[in-house]
């Protein structure tokens, strides 16, 4: 395991489900995180075999680590997470089997049409909000459509989202002391640096994590210009 601090930001490299039991219980205000989606089905050349049983095994290692991050959060905090369309049973499977279930659905319309050769080609995807009992988003006048254009190019890491979006979840949950289980290229410790917020990124490859280092750092030399 390796640690770095810059800035209000503290960064992880390892496995995200053994580096939250090191962490302070109940002491983060949200988590905000991008999953694996892990929608990976096999097929026998002519189709899928019964897809299911992917959506179902993903779901219990879905339920493994929101459990587990939703044993960080304070009582009056939050679980945002990235999905798409697929991974919907996924997360409604995972929510049973925790018990908890999802407060609301983010859509958030990417202003770009996706590749789809013969269906509607998709322009979205989605967050998840999961709450603890004394949360609400403070801002009452927020729908759950956001509209944000996506990335045209990913230079940091191949599921990279907007800063800008990050900003938006962030300032909606008004919430210090984040925490991204799944941190990637640093993305929501880059926006909470930002917004001056304390995170907490944790990341299993290498090559991210570094990357991550340096965005954070880009982002607090930034402020202190």
């Amino acid at each position: 395991m390796k640690k770095e601090v810059i800035g209000k930001q503290t960064l992880y490299c390892g496995n995200s489900i053994e580096i939250m039991d090191l962490l302070t219980d109940k002491s983060y205000g949200l988590v905000l995180t991008d999953p694996p989606y892990m929608i990976n089905t096999k097929s026998d050349g002519t189709g899928k075999i019964d897809p299911w049983g992917d959506y179902m095994n993903a779901a219990v290692f879905y339920a493994e680590w929101i459990g587990k991050a939703r044993k960080k959060l304070k009582d009056d905090g939050a679980l945002m997470s990235f999905l798409n369309w697929r991974s919907v049973a996924t997360f409604t499977k995972a929510s049973c089997l925790l018990g908890w279930p999802m407060e609301s659905l983010v859509v958030w319309n990417k202003k770009y049409l996706g590749t789809n050769m013969r269906g509607f080609r998709p322009a979205y995807e989605m967050v998840a909000l999961f709450t603890q009992a004394g949360f609400k988003i403070p801002n009452r006048c927020l729908g759950d459509i956001v509209e944000c254009p996506r990335l045209t190019r990913k230079p940091n890491h191949p599921a990279e989202k907007p800063v800008a979006l990050l900003e938006f979840l962030l300032t909606a949950a008004a919430q210090n002391d984040v925490l991204d289980v799944f941190m990637g290229s640093g993305t929501t410790l880059v926006a909470c640096e930002k917004l001056g917020l304390r995170g907490t990124g944790i990341e299993i490859n290498e090559k991210y994590f570094d990357t991550a280092c340096k965005r954070v750092e880009e982002a607090n030399k930034q402020l202190r210009l």
